[in-house]
């Protein structure tokens, strides 16, 4: 982008463009799988283009420093996948087979691209943020996190 005399922002027609690869590169599906509590039927839901994986950073686990042997708390990478990823009972969602309310939903991927934005969620619900640092290994795999049919090549990550 670039700035005016103004003190505003535009677009040119380069900054544009760039955008425009950047969300063709980048742009991945996420769908949730849906388990009736009921009935046991079985959804998919429709696969929907994202640009942005948010990951919510909660759960810090302790470990002891080697240098000081004091206990401090991090996040991994991975356990934010696993909470993003993770199974949750939505007790708002009704069947359409049953017509009770009450379904397990996971999220999966369905389609992973070349490059992926990960947005780590460092608040709380209190709208604190978490200051503990996140943990990541250099190299990412998402394989675990993609639908059971759609294991790819391209789930390797350099971080």
């Amino acid at each position: 982008m670039d700035q005016n005399d103004n003190n505003s922002h535009y677009l040119t027609d380069e900054s544009e463009q760039q955008i425009l690869e950047l969300s063709q590169t980048s742009k991945f599906y996420l769908f949730d799988n849906l388990l009736c509590l009921s009935s046991n039927s079985s959804y998919v839901s429709s696969p929907t283009p994202q640009l942005i994986l948010p990951l919510q950073i909660t759960y810090p686990i302790a470990t002891t420093d080697k240098l000081t042997g004091m206990l401090m708390p991090y996040q991994t990478l991975t356990e934010g996948l696993n909470g993003f990823s993770g199974t949750e009972c939505v007790k708002t969602s009704t069947c359409v087979d049953c017509k009770k309310d009450g379904k397990l939903k996971t999220i999966r991927i369905f389609e992973i691209s070349p490059v992926i934005f990960i947005q780590l969620k460092r608040f709380n619900s209190q709208n604190d943020k978490l200051t503990i640092p996140i943990k990541f290994e250099p190299k990412l795999n998402l394989n675990r996190y993609l639908g059971s049919d759609r294991l790819s090549s391209l789930s390797d990550y350099l971080l």
